[in-house]
């Protein structure tokens, strides 16, 4: 563990642990920030460059899953799906879109993610979980809403997650209905890890299709739809 006491950054590196590797906390401002650091390669690019370098990026609460995650996994598919080697150069489209990511991952250095996810002395705390999917992927997310006494509110990103859409294709609202499983699930971990009072938890889809679904008897719906209503 080295401290920078000149610019009062704690950095946690590969002989602390590795699971924390890149990722850094500004003791003063008390923000979490990323430390991505590009090596140069030659213009050609292959899938075990591909997994080397996304395997830098430590992101255990999905904080970044928006602007990372999601363009990764479904980069990745597409490798597995045109069954390209390890040490194969990347096919000119997926080489083209890589190249452009890899051009613009620094720019997550300029992060910062305040430590603290709820106010100062909180008066009330509320959950609020979104889900949303689209043609090539799905998540969900989980913001805290905290108010202090003089009604000022804060609202924080805590937990998030995103899947790439399964091979096989599925409508839009069955899409729907995996990003509310996944928000379902994410609650009862945050519900079960959080020590602070939760006075309300509120779950937000934009599917009428989902809601309608969510009101109606498990038995009645087909298996796909009944499993996932049952669990959530």
């Amino acid at each position: 563990m080295n401290v920078d006491e000149s610019f009062g950054i704690l950095e946690f590196g590969q002989g602390e642990n590795t699971k924390t590797l890149e990722l850094t906390w500004s003791c003063k401002s008390d923000y979490l920030t990323y430390r991505i650091k590009i090596q140069e390669r030659s213009s050609r690019s292959t899938k075990r460059d591909v997994l080397s370098e996304i395997a830098l990026i430590f992101d255990p609460l999905g904080l970044l899953a928006p602007c990372v995650v999601v363009v990764v996994k479904v980069l990745l598919q597409k490798l597995w799906l045109q069954k390209v080697s390890w040490d194969d150069s990347l096919p000119a489209k997926i080489h083209s879109t890589w190249t452009k990511f890899r051009e613009e991952l620094p720019y997550i250095n300029d992060l910062k993610i305040p430590r603290h996810v709820t106010c100062v002395k909180p008066e009330k705390i509320e959950l609020h979980g979104f889900s949303d999917a689209c043609d090539y992927s799905y998540g969900a997310c989980i913001y805290l809403r905290s108010i202090d006494a003089q009604g000022i509110i804060t609202v924080r990103l805590l937990y998030a997650k995103s899947k790439v859409s399964p091979l096989k294709p599925l409508t839009t609202p069955r899409l729907e209905l995996c990003a509310a499983l996944v928000l379902a699930r994410l609650a009862e971990k945050v519900l079960r890890s959080l020590t602070c009072n939760i006075e309300r938890w509120i779950f937000w889809t934009d599917s009428s299709i989902v809601l309608g679904w969510l009101k109606t008897a498990p038995n009645l719906l087909k298996t796909f739809v009944s499993s996932r209503v049952s669990e959530i």
